[in-house]
């Protein structure tokens, strides 16, 4: 009856193909969830740092709203903000996740350097050391289901 689909379509290349099959595969709803600004723009001082080139932006709830609407899909949008996330319990565990996401290579010299940043980079809250961020802004797009 519903598809959630939840995080999904960041790395799909034909997203108007797989909303088409989503939504033809659906009787009642079908509801996708997505950022506003994605992890990489927010970790992307630090992936400059490191290999001294920006990432690309990945594409956001918006450009998604943009082929729906191509598409002759009127989605209903609830924009929703989620408490910071890459949450990390100790400044070691954030060097060994953080090492791997930025794609460093596994040596010492590279460890505390990312650990450096990171001491500075990070913020604890209750505990938690988590992005330099309060929130993150989502979406959730819901649209009907069933062919167009």
């Amino acid at each position: 009856d519903i598809v959630i689909c939840s995080h999904v379509l960041y790395s799909i290349r034909d997203v108007d193909v797989f909303l088409a099959k989503m939504r033809k595969a659906t009787r009642q709803a079908c509801y996708v969830y997505m950022r506003a600004t994605h992890f990489d723009e927010i970790s992307s001082p630090l992936w400059q740092h490191f290999h001294d080139f920006g990432r690309l932006p990945m594409p956001s709830y918006i450009h998604a709203l943009d082929v729906m609407y191509e598409m002759g899909i009127y989605a209903d949008v609830e924009v929703v903000d989620l408490p910071s996330g890459m949450r990390f319990s100790s400044l070691d565990i954030a060097v060994e996740e953080m090492k791997e996401i930025l794609i460093l290579p596994d040596d010492e010299q590279k460890r505390a350097e990312l650990r450096a940043l990171l001491a500075g980079w990070l913020v604890p809250r209750d505990g938690i050391l988590s992005m330099p961020v309060d929130k993150l802004v989502c979406a959730i797009m819901r649209f009907a289901g069933g062919e167009a």
